[in-house]
């Protein structure tokens, strides 16, 4: 794992000892992945998707448990119907 400093880019990533880093406190936070996208130019354009909800975080064995966001928004599209456009777009294909 990687930490990168985003106040000041230039500096290059530093690697995080995962046996000091102490998330208490970051349950139902986003778990992210970085989708490559194509270079346009010099500015960096990340194309992140959140595609779950960290429920645990284990350091020394270096894993993070989330509970998965489809799924979950499946659940509330069963439930709460009024959301069905708000479900569908987060769901669209980007």
């Amino acid at each position: 794992m990687q930490y990168e400093k985003l106040n000041d880019l230039s500096l290059p990533p530093e690697d995080v000892d995962l046996e000091k880093l102490h998330l208490g406190g970051v349950s139902g936070g986003g778990i992210w992945v970085e989708v490559a996208s194509p270079s346009t130019g010099a500015i960096w354009r990340p194309d992140p998707r959140l595609i779950a909800l960290e429920v645990s975080f284990k350091p020394r064995d270096k894993w993070s448990r989330g509970t998965l966001l489809r799924p979950w928004l499946n659940l509330v599209r069963a439930h709460y119907s009024d959301l069905e456009d708000l479900i569908q777009y987060v769901l669209a294909p980007k």
